[in-house]
């Protein structure tokens, strides 16, 4: 084979890796591509020493660097649209908004780990005296609070299940979804592995769930057969 073409290959190679790399968040990928495309360049450019007049070869690194700089163009522009608000949809707005301060990206992350389900029936959540091993955050919706025989109907959106994930309790009360609500779910043990590689996700997670019980007592439906305190204080169970 012709070197000059393969040399003019593994240049423009070189060039497009290291454009790639420049589009990756990872920055394990991005070192991995821009060794690739080092070894790239450098085999290109020993290929073509001696054999390329000087104007081919300031065409060829022209065009090289203008694939590096498209690279580096796109890579900001993504890294500017990953870091907006903007980024995140409508539907996902109320959860961003009661873990506070956190960055969309760490954000995108907790909700990767979510599966979100939409019910038709009542879902029980949690069962007096048991420990749950999930953590869910009521999006829509309400749910059915249970204890000692009485129970109140409390709107979301708020966390439930956070007593026992954060302290590892069992659950003060029996919660059940209801149908029409809107449910993100987590399993505990993914989100504790995703802590531990995000530091950054469980103190904005346990700021959020600390938040919680003020917007419980405000969102609870009167319940005629029991005082406002007692009201109150079943609702405060829906944890």
């Amino acid at each position: 084979m012709d070197p000059i073409a393969i040399g003019e290959g593994l240049a423009i190679l070189g060039a497009a890796l290291a454009a790639l790399g420049l589009l990756m968040s990872d920055l394990r990928r991005l070192r991995l591509l821009t060794l690739l495309a080092a070894v790239c360049a450098a085999a290109g450019a020993a290929m073509l020493e001696g054999r390329l007049p000087a104007a081919a070869a300031t065409r060829l690194a022209a065009g090289a660097l203008g694939v590096v700089w498209l690279g580096a163009v796109l890579g900001l522009a993504r890294s500017a649209w990953a870091g907006s608000d903007l980024s995140i949809r409508a539907r996902n707005r109320p959860l961003r908004r009661a873990l506070g301060p956190i960055a969309p990206a760490a954000f995108r992350s907790l909700l990767g780990l979510a599966r979100r389900r939409s019910l038709t029936a009542p879902q029980r959540l949690t069962r007096e005296g048991w420990a749950p091993e999930q953590l869910w955050y009521l999006a829509e919706g309400a749910l059915r609070v249970e204890r000692d025989g009485h129970a109140v109907e409390v709107d979301g959106p708020f966390f439930v299940g956070e007593v026992s994930f954060i302290a590892g309790a069992v659950a003060p009360a029996t919660i059940t979804a209801l149908p029409g609500a809107e449910l993100l779910e987590w399993d505990g043990k993914a989100l504790r592995s995703a802590f531990r590689r995000d530091p950054t996700l469980r103190p904005a997670l346990e700021a959020a769930l600390g938040r919680d019980l003020a917007r419980k007592i405000c969102s609870v439906r009167p319940a005629p057969e029991l005082a406002r305190g007692e009201t109150e204080d079943l609702a405060r169970l829906a944890v």
